[in-house]
């Protein structure tokens, strides 16, 4: 303890503070749904996108990867090839593929952008006037 003397004095003591980190990344908010309408045999593809934000300590090497319906437990991978879902043939791609966690600048938040391209000139698979479905698919990312 150390005393006061009432004499006006101040009196200082030491503190030593020790703080950990833990290495983290987050995904800021839910992902938003890619819906898209299709037209059997439209000429033209449909291509549609939803940013996702990723916030990462900084310095902290990242990557991010898709994993499909049909493979959940296979290792992500950047471009989902072949996908099909009422006979309609997709493809979706995470970009960039990687980067390094910002820490505070721009509150930490990057933009990971998950892209879907359905190619034009399918039939698709529909027995009523008008037809929806949808599938699961994974956005990973690993640091």
């Amino acid at each position: 303890m150390y005393p006061n003397t009432g004499t006006g004095q101040t009196q200082t003591a030491p503190l030593n503070l020790q703080l950990g980190v833990q290495t983290a990344c987050l995904i800021d908010k839910p992902i938003d749904s890619l819906t898209v309408s299709y037209t059997s045999f439209q000429p033209n593809a449909v291509t549609a996108s939803v940013p996702v934000l990723v916030r990462c300590n900084a310095n902290t090497p990242w990557t991010a990867g898709l994993q499909g319906p049909a493979a959940p437990t296979a290792p992500p991978v950047t471009s989902l090839n072949s996908q099909s879902l009422l006979g309609l043939t997709y493809s979706l791609q995470v970009t960039p593929a990687s980067g390094t966690g910002l820490g505070n600048i721009n509150n930490g938040q990057q933009t990971v952008t998950i892209g879907l391209n359905l190619p034009g000139g399918q039939g698709g698979r529909c027995a009523t006037g008008s037809c929806t479905a949808s599938a699961t698919h994974t956005l990973v990312i690993t640091y």
